[in-house]
């Protein structure tokens, strides 16, 4: 179903369904839907500086907050009201959710509600979270076949800590 891992498995589908995504309980008589918190606890405190949260399509949630935890306390990074993108992120045409470089053990979404035709259930189907890497960073590595002939295409580098460049 819509558990909670769907939120950290690498997967940036944007599909609706349970095996893409996590979405809050139903609402009962004695426990209400809103607010719904999924989070992402980190292996260890690390310096982050962009988190890009990925919603399902066409049931985007309308309003949340994105707060981490700096090992004190949540510090909310943005406020979010009246979204109807499905990818809230740092490049264009996606929008950001960037931050000064900052240690953080944990990130979370608090979903206050979802879409107009759907206000009581918010879903998450990625939740991302960018390492800041220092500009001055160098990556070592080496290419294991090139000649004459043999572009270099869609080349991957691991840097680590779950950054990768292409």
């Amino acid at each position: 179903g819509y558990g909670a891992a769907r939120v950290n498995d690498g997967n940036r589908s944007t599909a609706l369904g349970g095996p893409t995504s996590w979405a809050n309980a139903r609402e009962t008589a004695t426990t209400p839907a809103l607010p719904a918190t999924v989070q992402v606890a980190l292996a260890a405190s690390a310096p982050v500086d962009r988190v890009f949260v990925y919603t399902s399509a066409g049931y985007e949630i309308r309003d949340y907050n994105l707060d981490y935890f700096n090992g004190a306390q949540w510090i909310t990074i943005a406020q979010v009201r009246g979204n109807t993108q499905t990818i809230r992120a740092n490049t264009q045409p996606l929008r950001a959710h960037a931050i000064a470089p900052t240690g953080m053990s944990r990130v979370r979404v608090v979903g206050l509600s979802g879409p107009n035709h759907q206000t009581v259930h918010v879903r998450v189907n990625e939740l991302e979270i960018c390492r800041a890497v220092p500009a001055t960073t160098v990556v070592q590595g080496f290419v294991a076949h090139f000649g004459p002939g043999d572009p270099i295409q869609n080349v991957r580098i691991d840097l680590g800590g779950g950054l990768v460049a292409l």
